[in-house]
């Protein structure tokens, strides 16, 4: 990540200014930083390829809102 959009990022969460902040996150350093899928066996599939070689176990946070998303990721994380 680009230090100087790391530091406005750094200050403008800690003067809560949140629309500038979700401004300077594009669409490159989303998917960087979170795991961005259309479908929750996607999102599972990117999960064991960035990470199945980094160790056994992960904790998997969900904030869509979406009934039933994160246990259709964990199902897909199981098989």
């Amino acid at each position: 990540m680009d230090m100087e959009i790391s530091r406005k990022i750094k200050y403008t969460f800690k003067e809560g200014k949140w629309g500038e902040m979700t401004a300077l996150i594009d669409d490159e350093l989303l998917n960087t930083v979170a795991v961005v899928a259309e479908t929750p066996e996607a999102v599972a599939e990117e999960i064991k390829k960035r990470y199945s070689d980094q160790g056994d176990r992960i904790t998997p946070a969900f904030y869509s809102g979406e009934e039933g998303l994160a246990s259709r990721v964990i199902s897909a994380l199981r098989s």
